[in-house]
């Protein structure tokens, strides 16, 4: 997988790498398929599927992010984002545990890193670029079947 700072791409399906495990980022249930990363500003872009009571950690955004609920749904802050919702996410964003209240697939795209925390705010791990490059670059995920 190429990053996509400054050069035009193409990733065939094959070629899609995929995190089956992303602790402690999310729980178990929760599975990353990886577009594209950017070492320019450490943002990525991954559609997220989760299975139904699968959440996300608490986080801060360090950078803006975009989102797209292609099915299923997000409780996200207390409400309900259902298939065909989307949503910006600006710079400092703070939250709590987000859940997913059925199977669902969801597309995001952070333009910078994402900040995981602890009960007491404190920073726990960073997830960007250089992350998931390290982590591809290390053999720790799988590829997703040609059809």
């Amino acid at each position: 997988m190429k990053s996509r700072a400054g050069n035009e791409m193409h990733v065939t399906k094959a070629e899609k790498p995929i995190f089956r495990d992303i602790i402690p980022f999310a729980s178990e249930g929760v599975e990353m398929e990886v577009i594209s990363t950017d070492p320019s500003t450490g943002g990525f872009s991954v559609i997220f599927r989760g299975k139904a009571g699968a959440t996300f950690a608490p986080h801060l955004h360090l950078a803006g992010a975009d989102y797209l609920i292609l099915s299923g749904a997000l409780n996200y802050r207390d409400q309900m984002a259902p298939a065909g919702d989307s949503g910006y996410e600006p710079y400092g964003s703070l939250h709590e545990q987000t859940v997913f209240p059925v199977d669902t697939e969801m597309l995001f795209i952070t333009h910078g890193p994402i900040m995981f925390i602890d009960e007491q705010k404190r920073p726990t791990q960073v997830m960007d670029s250089r992350w998931i490059e390290e982590q591809i670059a290390a053999g720790r995920t799988g590829q997703q079947q040609a059809a």
